[in-house]
């Protein structure tokens, strides 16, 4: 996937350039997923039936032959029944996706070096695409919207000490942000080296 070192310097095309690519790039990947997603459910064929040393002897061969038949039948029931049982534990659980990582921690003592060091070890480079969600503080601490805020905010300070930058080399960042933040979230996004190239709004 190409990537633009100077998004300043880039034209209009070059950005819905980079865009479409990164889109084909999405899309190869929910295509790769899909693979193995129909390669993790298909059955196995029933294993062929043993050849008998004896053909002669068609007693030996029925028993024979029925036992190798009942076998071959119950491993494939307990196969279904196990992948059934998998998909009753699994049921109502999201799953992330295959290559994707995601974080359930607290980031204000995350070991993100330890991140860091593991990413490389393991694919010997950082992460192509970020997407976070940062626990934005609102403009106070109680507010009489009648919003619920389930879980705790963090000051401007704490967010922007979130590494970001180091996490990747090249590659996206998608970050939600709330409107009051949106100035300081593009600024923090230069901060982290990135250049904006694009918004979604909803």
């Amino acid at each position: 996937m190409e990537v633009l070192q100077d998004i300043s310097k880039a034209s209009v095309d070059e950005i819905e350039a980079l865009i479409q690519s990164a889109r084909q790039e999405i899309a190869k990947i929910e295509l790769e997923l899909l693979r193995e997603i129909e390669e993790e459910n298909q059955v196995p064929e029933e294993t062929e039936k043993p050849e008998f040393k004896d053909p002669k002897d068609k007693d030996i061969k029925d028993k024979e032959n029925g036992t190798a038949n009942l076998e071959c039948k119950t491993a494939k029931d307990d196969l279904n029944a196990n992948k059934e049982k998998q998909k009753d534990d699994t049921e109502g659980i999201w799953k992330p996706p295959a290559m994707c990582i995601p974080m359930r921690g607290d980031v204000r003592s995350f070991d993100f070096e330890k991140l860091i060091r593991e990413q490389k070890r393991a694919t010997g480079k950082l992460f192509d695409v970020i997407m976070t969600d940062p626990p934005w503080q609102l403009a106070t601490s109680n507010p009489t919207r009648g919003v619920a805020i389930g879980y705790q905010q963090l000051s401007d300070t704490l967010i922007e000490a979130i590494p970001f930058g180091r996490l990747q080399e090249n590659g996206f960042i998608f970050i939600w942000v709330i409107n009051a933040k949106y100035r300081f979230a593009l600024d923090l996004m230069e901060r982290w080296g990135y250049n904006l190239i694009d918004e979604v709004v909803w």
